[in-house]
């Protein structure tokens, strides 16, 4: 499969906080804890929170394990930056 023009980005808030990161928080959830729901590494999870890219199927997976939107965590975004 070749690679895409896009990347799935999670959004923050308004201090620069990744909304997976408060989701997690909130639920009381550790890194380790997320990233063994979702089937990923903890330094995937990490890497997420810091605003890395990540693939669409473990997005929607993050989601579906907060029970929200897919577009309430993730934006899809051009690979060169530009919207």
């Amino acid at each position: 499969m070749g690679r895409t023009n896009t990347i799935i980005r999670p959004l923050r808030d308004e201090k620069t906080v990744t909304l997976v990161k408060i989701q997690r928080i909130s639920h009381g959830w550790t890194q380790r804890d997320l990233a063994r729901m979702v089937h990923v590494t903890d330094p995937m999870v990490c890497a997420i929170e810091n605003g890395g890219g990540t693939s669409a199927r473990t997005a929607s997976a993050i989601a579906r394990t907060f029970q929200v939107r897919f577009e309430e965590l993730f934006e899809v975004v051009p690979r060169n930056g530009i919207s």
